[in-house]
């Protein structure tokens, strides 16, 4: 057992220090720091334009700076009737309420882009390997379990400081394009939005690198990680549009496969109630991955 740990540490760190090395860390930092920053900087020219409109045909002043306007409506009381109609949860609208604005859209957007980069990073790791042929080396001298685990962890942990960076990143713009913000409750709010987006990104990362271990192509595997992450998202489409009564509440059953299932619970303020859904959806991650595994544990290399 201590032979096995020994060898899944060192297959995760040098997963990670070969992605400094190889400056492939910077790339990841780049994209995930770009992403962030230009739909932070998007979003906040958007609600800059509806701002200006909001105050044009209500005949007040100009705001002086973005979020002015949209600060104050989302302390009203009929905005929150609003958002309780849409969410259909009282204790979840409470939570949302006391989120800054601009983090709520940054934490909507990162939700969306993050599962993306992923899948068009995570799945060509160990393909890429495989159709080289370093992997045969690697695992000379570890077992295909030590090596597959480590792995899934050393792009658990990269994508976990890629949001991290890409968090800060959407801070400093919303404290420059933002005056009338809290600077302290903003990036307090960037940093958790990060490690939400990293709990709901574990299912990605086991469904990328599973698909992985399948294919020697680098290319067939991010195509069919690709489809994969589409077809997650339309059985949770599904499961939305089709659940009832009787044997329908089949789809609700169908829905805890994909990871969308646990993505409002990720939005509650005490992150005590973030456990189920780490446990779930890193129970997905490793389920996907195990897919992949039980393929690459019986191929030749």
């Amino acid at each position: 057992m201590n032979g096995f740990l020994r060898a899944l540490t060192v297959v995760t760190g040098h997963e990670f220090l070969d992605a400094l090395r190889s400056r492939r860390a910077l790339v990841v930092l780049i994209l995930y720091t770009a992403m962030a920053v230009l739909t932070t900087n998007s979003a906040i020219n958007v609600l800059q334009k509806v701002e200006d409109e909001l105050s044009s045909a209500l005949q007040l002043d100009e705001p002086a700076a973005a979020g002015t306007v949209s600060s104050s409506i989302w302390k009203s009381e009929r905005f929150r009737r609003m958002v309780a109609r849409a969410v259909g949860e009282d204790s979840l609208v409470n939570d949302l309420i006391g989120t800054p604005p601009i983090v709520l859209i940054y934490g909507g957007l990162a939700f969306f882009y993050t599962p993306l980069l992923v899948v068009l990073i995570a799945s060509t790791r160990v393909s890429e390997e495989l159709a080289s042929g370093s992997a045969r080396y690697a695992l000379q001298r570890t077992s295909r379990l030590a090596w597959s685990l480590g792995k899934w962890l050393g792009q658990v942990a990269l994508v976990g400081v890629a949001l991290l960076v890409g968090g800060l990143g959407a801070w400093v713009v919303a404290t420059v394009r933002m005056a009338a913000t809290d600077g302290a409750a903003v990036i307090a709010g960037m940093l958790v939005t990060a490690l939400r987006t990293w709990v709901f990104a574990l299912a990605y990362v086991g469904l990328a690198t599973g698909v992985s271990h399948c294919l020697r192509s680098p290319g067939r595997a991010t195509a069919v990680a690709m489809l994969g992450m589409l077809a997650l998202s339309v059985v949770s489409w599904m499961c939305e549009l089709w659940y009832g009564s009787g044997i329908r509440e089949l789809w609700h059953l169908a829905r805890w496969l994909t990871p969308q299932h646990q993505r409002l619970q990720l939005w509650r303020a005490d992150p005590g109630s973030w456990i189920p859904a780490l446990i779930h959806l890193t129970a997905l991650s490793v389920t996907y991955l195990s897919a992949g595994y039980a393929v690459f544990r019986r191929r030749d290399l």
